[in-house]
């Protein structure tokens, strides 16, 4: 496959100890004039999750974009919606505002450091949003990955084939294939006072040159060296120790930097390794799926010999000044003896500080450890002479219209997410799910209770609401009304989930089809006096002197209306009501027999003909 770029240019087939508590740094908004500055910006996305800036001397790149939003629903056969996907979360807005925040309008380049959806999710919005020369990227298929390991998929193919096409719409170059020899000019170049190398770039190929499966897709990293000023940082992507990437890439850099005194270890604590350490349980931590050897089918193919990195280097090290821990920090990927070479002066991790395990800390006593899911916008490693000078900052908050949505940034660059309501500037707003302002109408629960957001910006307040057919009332707060509320000159009831109650009974009061309580109707129940019941109408009137059936049951009334009981002679016929006034029917009381319909049976044979009653109606027998 050869991409061809859609420019009028040459297609190229490029077949201490602790977590640092640095003081938070405010920084200038992007009107601001800055002086001309080389520096790393970690943008601190509020996950396991990799966008890094580079900033020299007026010009930008990007390693990696973040997550994103979007991710197959499965309709298309060749995304499948695989279990594992990463879903409800994205950063790509967050990422576009840092970058813009910072004063970016065009990218000279862009690295895909490996095709997972934590790295380049956000590529194909990134590149939609800033002019970009060029890509950096691996080819990536789902055929390069082992079948015994298919369920590690996900949804990299998806990602992928997005960021291309994000690519060719864009007209920015794709460079790829990088670690073929025709190929070399392309792994390094510059930006401002920054040389950047890319390494990390071997890949498994058939004698006819076409891409070998591995294991996953970690082991295609694209790892990015940055010096200047003679300081040196690693990007390290999510490099894999499966088929010894890790200490490979960590001798090459002791062959390329060893003999440099910028990069000799100083005489502090020596690493000192415990025997045992507990295992990592990264999700129960951080609820971060990781690739791990233990959960792979496939654990090694055994092409690349490796050596023992479970041990500390004794031999030649050095001491680089800033490194990014590799995979979020992840204890697999960050051997013994890449650690024990590299030593840098300060690390950064992608994701969480609680993913710098006992075992990397005795591994580098002395880094001064950085997080970017902290409290902070980013983390910033400023290129100088003497070093590289590592701090958290943050920004000053700020609207940001991004596409057609409304976005509010916090002094950490981030978002609301939570599908609520917050204020700011004393005025409430309702953000959706992906932190923008909402353009739908919807109920929204603010401090407990239920709220119907407009487009208008603004809660519907003191008014009707009718959705469905079925009516609601915002009270003068703009809170959905539970229970009775006068409205004009009526009475209404809503149940709890705030519907008005139409047509029926609440209690011993009426409402009806309109919702309206009508007090002059009452709802029919027994009522005692005296020791004595009655059987009250909903006009408030009494059965007197006849029957009335109440619940299935037959009872009788006397000319006062009160309930009778015993034996009664009604018209021609005697019938029997038990205490409780309920009228018997198809039994016997005493040698008595009533029949279906009460009435006492009288010279006749009852129940099938088995007995007989005489003209008195007692039994005969």
């Amino acid at each position: 496959m050869i991409y061809i770029n859609c420019k009028a240019r040459k297609i190229k087939k490029i077949v201490a100890a602790g977590i640092a508590t640095a003081s938070i740094w405010m920084l200038p908004s992007s009107t601001e004039a800055a002086p001309q500055e080389t520096k790393i910006h970690f943008i601190s996305l509020n996950s396991a999750t990799d966008a890094i800036l580079l900033e020299s001397n007026g010009h930008y790149g990007l390693v990696d974009f973040g997550e994103d939003w979007d991710y197959p629903d499965g309709t298309d056969s060749r995304y499948p919606l695989r279990s594992g996907i990463t879903k409800g979360v994205g950063y790509e807005q967050q990422v576009i505002h840092y970058l813009k925040s910072q004063g970016v309008e065009k990218l000279d380049f862009c690295v895909a450091t490996h095709s997972h959806s934590d790295h380049i999710g956000g590529g194909d919005e990134i590149l939609d949003a800033f002019p970009t020369d060029r890509l950096y990227i691996n080819r990536y298929d789902d055929s390069y990955i082992v079948k015994e390991n298919e369920f590690h998929l996900w949804d990299n193919q998806y990602i992928y084939d997005d960021i291309i096409d994000a690519a060719n719409r864009n007209n920015t170059e794709i460079i790829t294939d990088l670690d073929l020899e025709e190929n070399t000019e392309y792994r390094s170049f510059t930006l401002g006072d920054m040389s950047i190398d890319l390494m990390n770039l071997q890949r498994r190929r058939d004698k006819n040159r076409q891409i070998l499966p591995v294991v996953d897709e970690n082991e295609n990293c694209i790892v990015t060296k940055i010096t200047a000023y003679g300081r040196t940082a690693l990007l390290t992507a999510d490099i894999d120790p499966t088929e010894g990437d890790t200490g490979r890439l960590a001798n090459q850099l002791i062959e390329e930097l060893g003999d440099l005194p910028q990069y000799q270890p100083e005489n502090r604590a020596e690493p000192e390794l415990k025997e045992e350490y507990p295992k990592e349980n990264y999700k129960a931590v951080s609820a971060t799926v990781f690739d791990l050897p233990e959960n792979r089918v496939v654990k090694d193919t055994g092409v690349f010999e490796k050596i023992d990195e479970t041990q500390i280097n004794t031999g030649k090290r050095i001491s680089i000044d800033l490194m990014k821990m590799a995979h979020h920090s992840n204890d697999w990927n960050n051997t013994t003896y890449f650690l024990t070479s590299l030593n840098p002066k300060a690390v950064v991790i992608t994701g969480y500080e609680t993913s710098f395990t006992e075992r990397e800390r005795d591994c580098l006593p002395n880094s001064k450890v950085y997080a970017t899911a902290t409290d902070s916008a980013a983390v910033i490693s400023e290129f100088h002479d003497s070093g590289i000078k590592t701090r958290y900052v943050k920004l000053s908050p700020e609207w940001m219209k991004i596409d057609d949505g409304w976005y509010y940034f916090d002094e950490n660059g981030r978002t609301f997410t939570d599908e609520s309501v917050h204020e700011i500037d004393g005025k409430p707003y309702c953000f959706d799910a992906k932190g923008a302002v909402e353009k739908e109408n919807r109920w929204v629960k603010v401090n407990g209770k239920w709220k119907y957001w407009l487009v208008t910006g603004e809660f519907q307040k003191d008014s009707w609401l009718k959705l469905n057919d079925v009516s609601y009332y915002l009270d003068e707060q703009g809170n959905v009304v539970i229970g009775w509320k006068q409205i004009d000159d009526s009475w209404y009831y809503f149940n709890e989930d705030g519907t008005m109650a139409t047509d029926s009974w609440i209690g011993e009061d009426y409402v009806d089809v309109s919702g309206a309580w009508k007090p002059e109707i009452l709802k029919e129940k027994w009522m005692s006096s005296g020791g004595k019941w009655w059987y009250r109408h909903s006009d408030g009137s009494y059965t007197a002197l006849n029957w009335k059936k109440i619940d299935g049951k037959w009872y009788y009334f006397d000319a006062s209306g009160w309930m009778v009981t015993g034996w009664q002679k009604v018209g021609d016929n005697w019938y029997y009501l038990y205490d409780d006034g309920v009228m018997a029917s198809d039994t016997w009381v005493g040698n008595y027999y009533l029949k279906s319909d009460g009435t006492m049976a009288v010279s006749e044979w009852v129940q099938d003909g088995k007995y007989y009653v005489d003209e008195n109606g007692l039994w005969v027998a």
